[in-house]
């Protein structure tokens, strides 16, 4: 999957990126280049509790994020990462 978003020259952004449907246990891996002023939030949720965040200019390049998805049911999840802008 790949998720582009751009808030130049909008007040706030919203942006949503939703996982199809995992089972077990496993590890979600990502890159993300935040650069600029106003970069926002970028957050990823799992079973409905923030377990990743980060905000703010993290520098002009890719980086990349590991989060172990375990202890959870073996009942179907989905895994939504958010970025939110809101520039004041």
């Amino acid at each position: 999957m790949y998720i582009y978003t751009e808030a130049t020259g909008r007040s706030s952004y919203n942006a949503s990126l939703i996982s199809p449907e995992l089972h077990g246990v496993g590890c979600l891996q990502f890159y993300f280049h935040m650069y600029g002023d106003n970069m926002g939030t970028l957050r990823v949720k799992v079973a409905g509790r923030v377990t990743w965040e980060l905000f703010g200019n993290q520098g002009n390049m890719w980086k990349r994020a590991t989060l172990p998805l375990q202890n959870l049911t073996t009942d179907g999840y989905r895994v939504p990462m958010q970025q939110t802008v809101v520039i004041y």
